[in-house]
């Protein structure tokens, strides 16, 4: 019943969109779309002094409405204790989606940027640890990686991986190995650190190279409520992140006691064997996230 649950849950989401009227979100608008919780980002050839007089013109006369604004507060997550598994049978698929979550730090946690470090070296670049061992050393897939999905409040971690039906269970045993080690005996080393922060680092410019990703990058401030200056001195933070600063990031990147895991596949297939994993609870549903047994 978490609002991100209900925006992610295709049932939910189906039913509350076939019940939306006209009539409804008119009489919505006014106290959504108001002018003092709006923000304007110019992005372009132009200068305060001449665009000020066509913002004025344009949005000048945008009153708020009587009644205050409304707060939005985000509920609690609730945080699962323990793993647990999701299995979502396609008899006949050709291979088996695989995603490892779990509940991580929020966009604006002072780690954050050490943990994007701690991501990139586990699953981030094709370099990481997941993509090389379950890609090139092992042949299960085509590729293996892990983010950070950024929202208002907790983020989330997945590691995804599409595998061969056959090497389903392993490749989950494996995935689940990694996230382990790279949070305890098998920290990031220097090297892995200084390729991951060559990436994130280079990477910024392409991101800024249009007057779209420059609006984008801004209006991800704006979202979440971080300083205007969030990406001058980036690589210099990054630089003065110690491999201990990233190693302690990584603990927080998700636990691997407690992940939660979803398997799309045939189930008549892979079902024993993740079974034999004894990764958590097992609970199966259908494709509509209906619960089969």
């Amino acid at each position: 019943e978490h609002p991100y649950g209900r925006y992610n849950s295709l049932p939910l989401l189906e039913a509350g969109s076939q019940a939306l009227t006209a009539e409804a979100l008119r009489a919505m608008s006014p106290t959504v779309l108001r002018p003092d919780g709006a923000r304007i980002i110019v992005v372009g050839d132009t200068d305060p002094a001449s665009l000020k007089p066509l913002l004025e013109a344009a949005f000048g006369d945008w009153t708020p409405p009587a009644a205050a604004a409304p707060r939005r507060e985000l509920p609690p997550v609730v945080v699962p204790t323990g793993a647990r598994v999701f299995l979502f049978d396609l008899p006949g698929a050709e291979q088996s989606l695989v995603s490892a979550a779990d509940l991580s730090l929020p966009v604006t946690a002072p780690e954050h940027e050490a943990a994007d470090l701690a991501n990139a070296v586990l699953g981030g670049l094709f370099t990481s640890r997941l993509n090389i061992n379950l890609r090139e050393q092992k042949h299960w897939t085509y590729g293996a990686f892990s983010g950070l999905q950024e929202s208002v409040g907790p983020g989330l971690f997945a590691a995804r991986a599409s595998i061969e039906t056959p090497h389903t269970a392993a490749a989950m045993a494996e995935m689940r190995r990694e996230i382990a080690e790279v949070a305890g005996k098998r920290p990031p080393t220097p090297a892995e650190l200084d390729a991951a922060r060559k990436s994130l680092v280079r990477a910024l410019p392409g991101q800024a190279e249009t007057a779209g990703g420059v609006l984008a990058l801004y209006q991800r401030l704006l979202a979440f409520g971080l300083p205007t200056d969030r990406y001058s001195g980036y690589g210099e933070r990054l630089a003065a992140l110690k491999p201990a600063d990233v190693a302690r990031a990584a603990a927080k990147l998700a636990r691997p006691e407690a992940l939660t895991w979803f398997v799309v596949g045939d189930l008549a297939k892979i079902e024993a064997d993740i079974r034999k994993l004894k990764l958590g609870p097992v609970t199966v549903l259908n494709a509509r996230g209906e619960t089969l047994r």
